[in-house]
C-alpha cells in the first residue's frame, strides 16, 4: 500500500505544480494590462507602480511554489528528467525572474 501511495505522489504534485504555473499566468494578466493601459492613457506617474505591486505578489507566490515544486521533484525524489525541468517550470522561470525584479524594486 505505501509502494502504490509513493508512487501516485509525483503525478499528483504535477497537477499541483501545473495548476500554479497557470494560476501564476494567468495572475501577472492583471499587472500587464494594468501597465499597457496607462501607457496608453499617457499616466505614467509613479502611483500605479505601488498598486499593481500588490497584484503582482500573489502571482509570484504561485510561480515561486511552482519553481520550487519542481525542483524538490528534480533533486527531492528522483522523478526528474535526465535533461532538466519539465517545461512548464522552464516557461515559468522568465515570468517569474521579471516578477521578482519587479517585487524587488
Amino acid at each position: 500500500m505505501a509502494v502504490a501511495s509513493i508512487r501516485l505522489l509525483p503525478a499528483s504534485l504535477d497537477v499541483i505544480s501545473s495548476a500554479h504555473a497557470l494560476l501564476g499566468f494567468v495572475g501577472l494578466t492583471i499587472p500587464f494590462a494594468f501597465g499597457i493601459g496607462r501607457w496608453r492613457a499617457g499616466h505614467l506617474d509613479t502611483h500605479w507602480l505601488r498598486s499593481v505591486r500588490r497584484w503582482t505578489l500573489v502571482p509570484w507566490l504561485f510561480l515561486t511554489s511552482d519553481l520550487l515544486g519542481g525542483q524538490w521533484a528534480l533533486c527531492g525524489i528522483r522523478v526528474g528528467r535526465l535533461l532538466g525541468w519539465d517545461p512548464v517550470e522552464n516557461a515559468s522561470l522568465m515570468p517569474w525572474l521579471t516578477s521578482t525584479a519587479f517585487c524587488i524594486r
